[in-house]
């Protein structure tokens, strides 16, 4: 665009933008007249005076007054070039700005940045908070030009920005004070001023122009670098495909479908996706609404383009069911890797479809940045076609209508993903777009975006008004997210989340139940959830809340809500320029203190420039970090819907050893099974219900927390009685105890106990003995019963039980096998292997190959401690590889004894066989893998040297004459990761030998999660040391 002719003192402007969400510049030149050439010129590349955007990239502008000139409620730039400007670009207000990879080479100022907050009694709004990151300013006079520093309160920060050949880098215009000196390099890796917290108290402190606290920049999030720069954050432009020839470009419209909103196109589309992707087209979506009544697939290898978002609707049954869900478009399968690449499209839904998730995206890059999403939208409810208007959802009806219930969730980023998304806006309508005033209307969906993957790159993205929370980050790692930006729902908490979906709770991922919730306000959706997730990056947020069931007085009062940004079991968590709207806390860390927006204040809204609280250690630590009753490689396989598997691998919030039990853990375990129990309806796993594992401990929690009058643990209790014999033989004031008869009348009413024939003989005695009622009867069995025959046994070699007192654990150790594999091999005859469980007599059992050796399982055994022991001849991973049962990280070793039973394989299961050899390799060593599952402590006799991992299973102590290459050869580690846990030891790995220690302790096998730093409860018992390859325990205090 050239205005170089128009008047120069005309204040003449290529492009006056005043913008809101979804919109978008990109690909634009701006030609202006130079300063220098025509002083006192007036002309402007683009003038924003207001607005809720929004997002722009490769802009360049060359000369003008101002290159830019902005002011936005939010904003993300990306890639923004000024040449001769007399200002590069000015910001005169913001709520929250993200600019990244500006380039502003030969103007007179690069960033002037003016109006402040006004602090913390102002009423007003000026720049509000701005974070300037991977920027280059060069032969500039005055690279930024500030007059927010005396406010004390607006948030600005710059990060890997670099300054050459400037007079000033920083100064402050009101005071003309110069904050960072100019040179001919100067390089700021991190730097502002407002607001940092980086303390569990709560309390910030004001950083007046100085170092910030910079972030670990995750490699997998990082692209091109600039000369004496850290790498930049990676980003990648939407494709152009200039020189794909014409022939490569499918027209749906050209090839069947209809897109005329009323056509179902569901069969059509998919047919063209498919052949697409298998020839490497392009499909073209020309503009309009295309109905599908069943999943789209997008495949791998789909290159997808739209016109003025073409929209996608998904519409009809199979989307209505809300304990159903279904996805509107699927993005790849899961594991699928490859490109997939889509822009300008909408996708929506139409009606009632409460199990709609709007887009579920499975996909994983093959080459960095490979599957993307750019300028495409959600868009749900308050416009025409969709069902969801005015004249259908109403707000304040005084009644939620179910016609309104839209989706289960818009946007899920699952396990295994990856994601490139730029510009995009996820939106429920709050008001209808086809009315003249707007009207507001109540549409319902459950969940905004949860993402679940293992890397993922957020520029410019929303979500506003779903019920649950519009963002999520559930065991998600390497997420990048610059400006994000979202609203609760005008109607909450009438009603109260997380209704209206109360039934569907928990059918996703780590649901927030609300339980917890004792006031109206807390139950209002959180803005961004946090949970087991780490190397998490936030560029600047905007997160408010407006309303009050429609009531805006709660704006003056800054309470329309208790909470908005919640934090558990989480790392490497960087938060810079949060901020926040009439939300009493900013964030909220589980056990521990939040951090309040009324010491935050800053104008119009609270801010913090930096929320640090789970840099360098874990944030929102739980009692208990949990475990999984399923490994999600274990259901993998399962004829079960995704949303089963999902319910069956929920981490269960227990002690992994569940011998600690606390409220919340048989909380989870209720949930768990009530999830299951709905999620997995009409399946089976293994012929049994798919409640069956799960429902097992907490049975076992509820006989084990029982209580009795006065408070004490029946357990405890029962501990105290008389020893005797027999229950027949107990004393009768202590069969006639509350404690005795509750557990075994409790044990009774479970088919998940281990109450069998012997229990009910036991029960009906004391009942008799002590005059009492009640059913006595054995549940009936959840493992359907299947005939014996030799079919059903792979070993074909049977045992018959005689005795009463038998138990899954002495016949395994009569036969030489695991209880483990003899209850797999028999799940359909024995409903446990617990240890006090008995065999009915005369059962007829398949007997599972034997082992080499078998252990009985000891309470405070663990798999690092058992292979430490030298008498068990085993190595690192042998427990695991011996007991596949056995989760990663060792968590079910104890748990899944009280189904499984106690003893185990210590070597390989075999069967008496005769043949010859079959010619297989059997020199090739086996690798052993590096990574230990226990940390356990450096020998008491060994130093252990700056920079060396205390997160550590295994010790190597250096002796005379030690090389990297023998220590990486003895304890089968690589020799990058030696040097990365023993950072001490260099990076050069043909220096590693000059810098071994006579006497040092060096980490060889660090625990999986050894970047995390440690939780505040660790028990350590047993240290391995490795001395010239030999290994030995030596026990510590």
């Amino acid at each position: 665009m050239d205005i170089r002719l128009t008047d120069p003192y005309a204040y003449v402007c290529a492009i006056h933008w005043q913008v809101a969400q979804a919109t978008s510049l990109e690909n634009i030149e701006f030609y202006m007249l130079y300063s220098s050439e025509v002083p006192g010129n007036t002309q402007q590349g683009i003038y924003m005076e207001n607005g809720s955007g929004g997002f722009m990239a490769d802009l360049t502008f060359v000369g003008g007054n101002f290159g830019a000139y902005f002011g936005n409620q939010q904003f993300t730039t990306s890639h923004l070039v000024f040449v001769n400007c007399n200002t590069a670009v000015q910001v005169h207000w913001d709520w929250a700005w993200t600019m990244h990879d500006y380039i502003i080479e030969s103007c007179g100022s690069g960033l002037v940045i003016v109006g402040g907050a006004g602090g913390a009694q102002s009423s007003g709004q000026g720049v509000g908070s701005l974070i300037l990151v991977d920027t280059v300013i060069a032969n500039t006079p005055k690279g930024i030009v500030s007059s927010l520093v005396g406010e004390n309160s607006t948030s600005f920060l710059l990060q890997n920005v670099v300054f050459f050949n400037v007079e000033q880098s920083v100064v402050d215009s009101t005071k003309n004070k110069v904050l960072v000196a100019g040179g001919n390099q100067v390089v700021l890796e991190s730097w502002g001023f407002g607001q940092v917290n980086n303390a569990t108290s709560g309390t910030g402190f004001f950083v007046n122009g100085d170092e910030i606290p910079a972030m670990n920049r995750s490699k997998g999030l990082l692209g091109s670098q600039y000369d004496h720069l850290q790498p930049n954050l990676f980003s990648r432009r939407r494709p152009k495909y200039y020189d794909e020839p014409q022939s490569n470009i499918m027209n749906v419209k050209a090839l069947g479908a209809k897109g005329d909103g009323v056509t179902d196109d569901t069969i059509v589309l998919n047919s063209i996706l498919s052949g697409a992707a298998n020839t490497s087209s392009i499909v073209y979506f020309p503009y309009g609404v295309y109905i599908v009544t069943d999943t789209l697939r997008v495949p791998i290898g789909s290159r997808i383009i739209g016109q003025a978002w073409s929209q996608i609707m998904g519409k009809g049954s199979k989307f209505q069911d809300e304990l159903k869900p279904r996805a509107v478009v699927q993005v790849g399968r899961r594991g699928d890797v490859g490109i997939i690449e889509i822009q300008d499209l909408m996708f929506t839904v139409s009606g009632a479809t409460a199990g709609a998730v709007v887009v579920e995206w499975n996909a994983k890059e093959a080459t960095q940045g490979s599957v993307g999403l750019w300028d495409s939208h959600i868009r749900v409810g308050g416009a025409a076609g969709s069902g969801l208007q005015y004249t259908d959802c109403p707000k304040l009806s005084g009644s939620v209508n179910s016609k309104c219930k839209a989706a289960s969730m818009l946007f899920h980023l699952t396990p295994g993903s990856t994601a490139y998304l730029e510009n995009s806006w996820n939106w429920v309508g709050d008001h209808d777009l086809e009315r003249k005033d707007r009207d507001q209307i109540d549409v319902y969906v459950a969940r905004g975006m949860l993402i679940e993957s293992d890397l993922a790159y957020l520029w410019g993205t929303a979500s506003e008004h779903c019920v649950f929370y519009q963002y999520q980050l559930s065991n998600a790692s390497n997420i990048l997210m610059a400006m994000i930006q979202t609203e609760s729902p005008y109607y909450q908490p009438t009603p109260k989340a997380p209704k209206p979906f109360e039934a569907s709770v928990s059918l996703f991922t780590n649901d927030p139940t609300f339980e917890a919730c004792n006031e109206d306000r807390c139950h209002t959706s959180w803005a961004v959830r946090i949970l087991d997730s780490t190397a998490v990056y936030i560029l600047g947020s905007g997160l408010y809340s407006w309303f009050y069931n429609y009531n805006q007085d709660c704006l003056n009062t800054e309470d329309c809500q208790t909470r908005g940004f919640e934090v558990e079991e989480s790392y490497d968590l960087w938060v810079y320029n949060l901020c926040t709207k009439a939300i009493i806390e900013m964030v909220s860390p589980r056990n521990s203190t939040p951090t309040y927006a009324r010491d935050n204040v800053n104008g119009f809204l609270s801010s913090i420039l930096a929320w640090l609280q789970g840099s360098k250690e874990v944030s929102g630590k739980r009692d208990f970090t949990g475990f999984l009753v399923h490994q999600p490689d274990d259901v993998a396989e399962l004829d079960v819907s995704d949303v089963c598997r999902t319910a069956l691998t929920q981490r269960v919030l227990c002690d992994s050893e569940v011998d600690t039990f606390a409220d919340r853990c048989g909380e989870s375990l209720r949930s768990w099974f009530n999830v299951v129990a709905t999620a997995c309806e009409g399946y089976t796993i293994g012929g049994a219900v798919p409640m069956l594992l799960g429902g097992n401990m907490w049975a076992g929690y509820n006989e084990t927390c029982l209580m009795n009058e006065s408070g004490e643990y029946c357990n405890d209790v029962i501990d105290k009685f008389t020893l005797v014999s027999g229950y027949t033989k107990m004393p009768q004031e202590e069969m006639c105890s509350t404690c005795y008869i509750k557990r075994l009348a409790i044990m009774q009413a479970s088919p998940y106990s281990i109450y069998n024939e012997a229990y009910e003989e036991e029960l009906e005695y004391v009942y008799t003995q002590c005059g009492l009622t009640g059913p006595t009867n054995v549940p009936t069995s959840l493992i359907p019963e299947q005939e014996d025959t030799s079919l059903d046994c792979g070993t074909d070699e049977w045992y018959t039980t005689s005795d009463a007192g038998e138990t899954c654990n002495s016949v395994a150790l009569k036969h030489g096998i695991s209880s483990a594999s003899l209850f797999i091999a028999n799940q359909y005859r024995l409903p446990n292997c617990s240890v006090d469980a008995n065999i009915d007599p005369g059962t007829k059992l398949c007997m599972p190959p034997e082992c080499h050796r078998t252990y009985t399982l000891r309470p405070d055994d663990g798999c690092s401690t058992l292979e430490a022991n030298a008498t068990n001849q085993l190595r690192e991973g042998d427990v695991l590889l011996y007991n596949p049962w056995v989760g990663f990280e060792c968590v079910n070793l104890q748990s899944f004894s009280a189904v499984y039973g106690t003893i185990l394989c210590f070597g390989p299961q075999y069967e008496r066989h005769n043949g010859s050899s079959n010619g297989t390799d059997t020199t090739t060593p086996i690798v052993q893998n590096a990574y230990t599952y226990d940390t356990v402590a450096a020998p008491k006799d060994a130093t252990v040297p700056e920079g060396t991992t205390e997160r550590c299973g295994r010790w190597y102590i250096a002796s005379e004459g030690d090389s990297c290459a023998h220590i990486c050869m003895i304890a089968a580690i690589d020799i990058d990761l030696l040097l990365e846990v023993n950072t001490g030891l260099g990076a050069d790995a043909e220096a590693c030998s000059d810098k071994l220690v006579v006497g040092n302790a060096y980490c060889v096998g660090p625990n999986h999660d050894w970047k995390v730093p440690f939780p505040h409860r660790t028990q350590v018992t047993t240290t391995i040391v490795i001395t010239d390859g030999q290994a030995f325990p030596i026990e510590t205090a």
